[in-house]
């Protein structure tokens, strides 16, 4: 099916294209230099310091891109994707990119993305049904 859309007009498959992905993003706050600044009395030496191994942090980003990004969601902490998440995304992303890539305004955009359970829900097909857009399946 891809082949096919992709074969019949190249450059239009290309323009419609959008990937979608699912990833962690670790994180950490270094401390500046004036919050590791100690004062010491005159003629003393500063206190050694710990070397101090970063926090492991992390937060779940869902990426929508073509050749650029479009735009990135960050799961909120102690939230999970479920389809009805994914719907409303869905939703939000519809607003990007009637911004951001103007010509797909009025075109059905093939979307490309895993076989996620939430991915695959009956609400978010039903959502792109509702966008008229169009999923492309990840081969198994």
């Amino acid at each position: 099916m891809w082949l096919e859309l992709f074969q019949r007009n190249q450059a239009e498959f290309l323009r419609r294209f959008v990937t979608v992905d699912v990833t962690w993003v670790h994180h950490y706050t270094r401390e500046t230099k004036q919050q590791s600044k100690q004062r010491t009395l005159r003629g003393k030496r500063t206190p050694k310091k710990a070397k101090t191994a970063p926090s492991a942090r992390k937060i779940m980003a869902t990426l929508f891109w073509d050749s650029r990004v479009i735009f990135i969601d960050y799961l909120d902490k102690g939230r999970s994707i479920t389809g009805q998440y994914y719907s409303d995304l869905l939703g939000r992303i519809e607003v990007e990119l009637k911004k951001k890539r103007l010509h797909l305004a009025k075109k059905k955009v093939l979307f490309h993305y895993d076989n996620a359970p939430a991915h695959s829900s009956t609400i978010a097909i039903a959502k792109l049904f509702e966008l008229r857009h169009q999923l492309l399946t990840h081969p198994p």
